[in-house]
């Protein structure tokens, strides 16, 4: 049996995700940041922020019919604006989020659309979970390993190359 001094304090919130443009990441940053500030506040050593905080879920594939449809524009269109506002891991995005955790002493699970820019995988998003440690240095980064039918339209499928304990 587990003892509750063994355990890290709880600090639970649901927030809603602002924009998907990380070029206007403003508001996104400054939410993420009152989340975490607000967890540390509380006595939090673990702050999460669930899948695909940034830049936002691709709600389309969830509304509009077409967008499965071979050469649809409004799709491509989209989908070139999620490329282009999702994170890339090493990037500008994750040395913000670096400096969160090591500001607050915190562990900070946040979850992004990753963009692969060169080598293997190369223009491939993925649904991804990146984990940073309380020194802001980034401990794990977790692909998810089978999107569902329809995620697939968007995410590449995770491999077992970058599970990790934690």
């Amino acid at each position: 049996m587990l003892q509750s001094n063994c355990l890290p304090n709880e600090s639970a919130r649901r927030h809603h995700p602002g924009s998907a443009d990380l070029d206007g990441l403003a508001s996104q940053r400054e939410k993420t940041c009152a989340i975490g500030e607000g967890g540390s506040e509380e006595g939090a050593r673990l702050v999460v922020v669930g899948e695909t905080w940034l830049p936002g879920y691709p709600v389309w594939l969830d509304y509009c019919r077409s967008a499965a449809l071979w050469d649809h524009a409004p799709t491509k269109t989209v989908f070139a604006r999620l490329r282009q506002n999702s994170v890339a891991v090493p990037g500008n995005e994750t040395k913000f989020l670096a400096r969160l955790p090591a500001a607050l002493k915190v562990t900070l699970v946040i979850g992004v659309n990753e963009k692969v820019e060169s080598g293997a995988g190369n223009g491939t998003l993925f649904n991804s979970l990146l984990t940073f440690g309380a020194t802001g240095k980034l401990v794990n980064q977790h692909r998810k390993l089978i999107p569902t039918y329809p995620e697939r339209l968007v995410w590449g499928q995770g491999t077992a190359l970058v599970l990790s304990r934690v």
